[in-house]
């Protein structure tokens, strides 16, 4: 594996009195994300007072809430350290980057559809306000295109890099005029320069293990292991985001609470080709069909002279361990490569479809699964735990309080279940826990957002 080394340090908190200095160098892995593998610890000593957020997940939601809470930190002039533990090695390397990379809200309902707005306007404030973030993130405006089988006449001309068989029609969805599409690795790239430029704290390839509570319910400590060792640091507010993983983490940190979230797992394979047509230049086309067996597949292109292709998804498979690479299904796989195969366009001077079809070079890049937190209902839980909820006997019986105004004194935060909509809903559920945590009025009612009854 061929990797980018920028060396760097890191200032973080360990201990009543410790203060430890991250020292690593920057890695980008393979799949362009960062990797601090290797850790050199060196104790001095700092002020005992600074709070701290520790935030379990460097997917899109974890990264969004550290991202977002470092800016209200600056703005309210409330000092904290932030700090983001993962358990892989690279950090937004799950399901946070294998994806179609889609922004979008009209195809929702209900409370979806609202919550999904919000967080899209996040994204519109940010390519606003944040002059790099278009070009950075790869960010243009989508086109969704349905490929059905239908003789006649196509009602859309479709993206280049479409090959349009005999007996197929494309049509334009009308849904896509508001939405987008972002590369997702470059999206996670963005928000890791700009977690560090606010001086967020990374541990890679490192697992919470414990959090050691107080009889009223409150945190004292949490116990980091990195390889063979396990490190004690002080923790005001903790906040769960490791995608599907969340609920058996809760489940063996807290083994006295009474919170089940009735988790449901749904797994989609994707393949990622390299094709010779040129993908378009000034938008993103997202193409879905629905197979000769009745499931859907979606090809988007990255913008990169590359189309991610997902779909075949199931929820009988069980989850790996977090640490595990999750093992494809190798029948879906040749599945999805025979219809790239198919229906992406080979160079232009091949005249016929029967002759592009003939010598159609789709180059395989990557291959693999993800899972996808669901719950039973459609919005994710965001929210803070009540004392009572993380230990039965916590002589503390109050709720998450109902005055957003009020300035919380920490504790465990949820964030989980976006299912398939992470990458949309992930960024305005990065603004709304921020709030949360910093004790400001947010800008949706949260008690939707609740722990499931």
């Amino acid at each position: 594996m061929r990797s980018m080394m920028l060396e760097t340090s890191i200032g973080i908190s360990i201990g009543a009195a410790i203060v430890t200095i991250l020292y690593f160098k920057r890695r980008r892995s393979a799949h362009g994300l960062l990797n601090t593998e290797e850790l050199i610890l060196q104790p001095i000593s700092v002020l005992h007072d600074q709070k701290t957020t520790i935030i379990v997940g460097g997917g899109i939601c974890g990264l969004s809430i550290a991202y977002h809470l470092a800016q209200k930190q600056k703005e309210t002039g409330i000092h904290g350290r932030i700090i983001i533990i993962d358990a892989l090695a690279d950090i937004f390397r799950a399901v946070s980057c294998f994806n179609s990379g889609v922004l979008a809200y009209k195809w929702h309902s209900g409370d979806l559809k609202e919550f999904a707005e919000y967080s899209f306007k996040v994204y519109q404030t940010l390519l606003e306000k944040e002059t790099a973030f278009r070009d950075s993130c790869g960010y243009r405006y989508l086109l969704k295109f349905d490929l059905i089988p239908q003789t006649g006449a196509s009602m859309a001309k479709p993206p280049a890099w479409l090959q349009v068989p005999d007996g197929w029609h494309v049509l334009i969805d009308p849904k896509s005029k508001d939405a987008g599409a972002i590369n997702p690795v470059k999206l996670g790239q963005w928000l890791v320069s700009q977690c560090i430029a606010r001086h967020v704290a990374f541990y890679s390839h490192s697992r919470l293990v414990k959090v050691d509570l107080t009889d009223e319910g409150t945190i004292d400590m949490v116990h980091i292991r990195h390889g063979a060792e396990t490190y004690k640091l002080p923790c005001q507010s903790l906040v769960l985001a490791a995608g599907a993983w969340t609920p058996s983490l809760f489940n063996d940190v807290f083994p006295l609470s009474n919170c089940p979230m009735y988790p449901k797992i749904s797994s989609g394979n994707y393949i990622t080709v390299k094709i010779p047509a040129k993908t378009e230049l000034n938008y993103h086309a997202q193409v879905t069909l629905t197979t000769d067996n009745g499931s859907r597949l979606e090809f988007v292109d990255r913008g990169d002279g590359t189309i991610f292709i997902c779909g075949l998804n199931n929820t009988e498979t069980p989850i790996c361990d977090v640490e595990d690479e999750a093992p494809p299904d190798e029948d879906a796989i040749s599945e999805m490569q025979a219809y790239a195969k198919r229906f992406l366009a080979a160079p232009q001077d091949q005249q016929t479809v029967q002759s592009r079809a003939a010598t159609s070079t789709t180059e395989l890049v990557t291959a693999g699964r993800t899972y996808r937190p669901l719950l039973s209902r459609q919005l994710p839980i965001i929210t803070r735990v009540p004392a009572n909820k993380l230990l039965m006997n916590a002589r503390s019986s109050k709720a998450c309080p109902a005055d957003q105004g009020e300035v919380m004194g920490g504790g465990v935060y949820v964030c989980y279940g976006h299912g398939s909509f992470g990458l949309t809903d992930g960024m305005g559920s990065g603004v709304l826990m921020s709030q949360l945590i910093l004790g400001l009025k947010t800008d949706v009612d949260m008690d939707k957002f609740g722990l499931p009854v």
